[in-house]
């Protein structure tokens, strides 16, 4: 049950930051499903990178087939642009141009070869292999990092490495063990899941889900050798938390800081905290409206949009206004669960299907309207 909401609130919360859908872990329990009988794409990653470039990375629900495509038009027309892989683990795509995909095999070994291109996928360079699904996250073309994040009942260890040469080399940084056993000096703790990113090359946030009705953030400001938590945010009164608390990765300006609450329970409820002492005191309020959970997108420290399934949820000041609409166009995948959202600006938005396909739409007057995006890869077209 505790892992079932673990997996909610990931795709409640996460998802949306980092404007991916879909995960390996699906994808393998796709393929071996045998509820389709016929070869359909499956969109595992979407990844705007401006009004008009976009990445897509769509996978084949019988076989071990992988497309990943780029448009620079608007999604008017996709160039199949994949390198050398027959299935993809990991991705990152910094900026219009740039992007690393690592192979997976699905099988040992336990390490796949990470592809670089820094031409829009029109070539692709073989760099070091890394550790099979690890989670890639690059801040410039250089500075990077693979968090290669174990699960084990509600904890999980860490093995995160770092790479100053754009993937060439990777250099082991932290290890947290199993119990929390052998881990290097200043370690993320073992307990609770967690989701690692970094802000700059020296700048990482570590948060995630805890079972115990609690959450935390910790920071790092060596480039992920050693973490130091942050003041525990406080909760809303009145709320059972018995479900659990999950912390989306931070928005940071300065010294101001936000971050996404879900609280578990029946029905739960999502908040968000802000800080403005980088992390050393927040204040924390309650979504508007009924107390349920919301897919919450922040922008950035004061601009964040919020999604329901069929109202939309806006401010523009950190949370003093808010503007709420019903939206006309249909904001829930096939199986009835709200669309991420992913805005790279306050006016220009994406909203995407998790991994249970649905409509994918575009906007570029902050959600008022929205047009239908379809995404061509290979054989497929998308959605279905």
């Amino acid at each position: 049950m505790i892992r079932a909401l673990a997996m909610l609130f990931a795709l409640a919360i996460f998802g949306a930051f980092v404007g991916v859908v879909g995960s390996r872990a699906a994808h393998t329990d796709r393929l071996a499903s045998t509820a389709r009988s016929s070869d359909q794409g499956l969109l595992e990653t979407f990844a705007p990178r401006s009004a008009t470039t976009w990445w897509a990375i769509v996978e084949s629900n019988l076989h071990a087939r992988t497309f990943v495509v780029r448009t620079s038009d608007s999604g008017h027309y996709w160039r199949d642009v994949t390198p050398s892989v027959k299935l993809v683990a990991s991705s990152d795509f910094l900026g219009t141009e740039v992007g690393w995909v690592e192979a997976d095999a699905l099988f040992p070994p336990r390490t796949e070869p990470l592809y670089r291109t820094l031409d829009g996928g029109r070539s692709w360079q073989r760099l070091a292999r890394v550790p099979t699904g690890c989670r890639l996250d690059f801040v410039d073309e250089r500075h990077g990092w693979c968090a290669d994040i174990g699960a084990a009942s509600g904890s999980s260890t860490v093995r995160l490495y770092r790479t100053s040469d754009g993937g060439s080399s990777w250099t082991l940084v932290s290890r947290t063990g199993l119990g929390g056993a052998n881990s290097t000096t200043g370690a993320l703790p073992y307990g609770c899941d967690k989701t690692i990113t970094f802000t700059s090359q020296t700048v990482g946030w570590a948060s995630g889900f805890c079972a115990g009705g609690s959450a935390y953030l910790y920071r790092s400001s060596d480039g992920g050798s050693r973490w130091q938590p942050l003041a525990r945010i406080p909760l809303p009164g009145g709320i059972r938390t018995d479900a659990g608390v999950g912390l989306s990765p931070p928005v940071v300006t300065q010294d101001d800081v936000a971050v996404a609450v879900e609280i578990g329970g029946n029905p739960g409820a999502t908040a968000i905290a802000v800080s403005t002492t980088a992390g050393r005191s927040w204040r924390i309020q309650l979504v508007p409206g009924p107390r349920e959970p919301w897919r919450v997108d922040l922008i950035d420290t004061e601009h964040w949009r919020l999604s329901n399934g069929t109202t939309l949820l806006a401010t523009n000041d950190a949370g003093r206004n808010w503007r709420s609409w019903k939206s006309a166009a249909t904001m829930k995948n096939s199986f009835g669960t709200s669309l991420v959202l992913n805005f790279l600006s306050p006016s220009l938005g994406f909203a995407v299907p998790d991994a249970n396909g649905g409509p994918i739409w575009s906007t570029r007057d902050g959600g008022k309207t929205w047009l239908p995006i379809r995404i061509t890869a290979g054989p497929y077209s998308l959605p279905g």
